[in-house]
């Protein structure tokens, strides 16, 4: 029974109330809420080992992808936080969303140094000591919306872009794949406007390479 009220309430995520009137409707019998809360800690404690050996592998990553979404907490906003790896994914939720949550005790990327993956949110960049990589989807919704605008060369790169996913690895015309590139970065001044600096943060410059 704790085990399925577990499954329930974390990989189904039902609200506590309808996790109750579930075991009424299929057992004849009313679970109170605080019993629930009871069983889901009781589990939790029994996890804490597994989750002490998955916060100990992020240390051995080399890529993490993280990303934030709100969501009320007893009423309250807050943020629940989230960094996957290719076995493993993190949660925890904080009162802030950016450079605070990052480097907080909760947070699995505060020492890390490898390459992090997400949407260019100008928090995100506190990780100094790692590299930066920018979600693929964010750029091609950006090039799109660029493009509905009027403008050639968001199409263009656009264009590049969606080839370049679909080519085979390894790509063996490296050289030819990052001059292309290159020349239609040069063609972007022409259209686009030069980045102003923003209230909320310096402009971020993005390597090239």
């Amino acid at each position: 029974m704790r085990a399925l009220i577990t499954k329930l309430s974390v990989e189904h995520q039902i609200p506590l109330e309808q996790i109750s009137c579930w075991f009424e409707d299929r057992y004849g019998y009313e679970l109170n809420s605080a019993t629930i809360e009871d069983i889901l800690a009781h589990d939790y404690h029994l996890a804490e080992a597994i989750e002490s050996q998955s916060m100990a592998s992020w240390h051995e990553a080399t890529t993490v992808h993280f990303d934030e979404t709100g969501m009320r907490v007893e009423g309250q906003w807050q943020w629940l936080h989230s960094a996957s790896t290719e076995t493993h994914t993190h949660l925890f939720i904080h009162e802030k969303r950016g450079g605070e949550a990052l480097t907080s005790e909760a947070s699995v990327l505060k020492d890390f140094i490898g390459m992090v993956v997400h949407d260019c949110g100008s928090p995100d960049f506190n990780l100094e000591d790692a590299q930066h990589i920018l979600y693929g989807a964010h750029r091609l919704c950006e090039l799109a919306a660029l493009e509905e605008n009027g403008s050639f060369w968001a199409g263009q790169m656009r264009e590049y872009l969606l080839d370049l996913y679909k080519m085979p690895r390894p790509i063996l015309a490296e050289e030819e794949v990052r001059k292309h590139y290159h020349i239609l970065l040069e063609l972007a001044p022409f259209e686009e406007p030069p980045p102003q600096p923003s209230k909320r943060g310096k402009t971020q410059t993005i390597s090239r390479t």
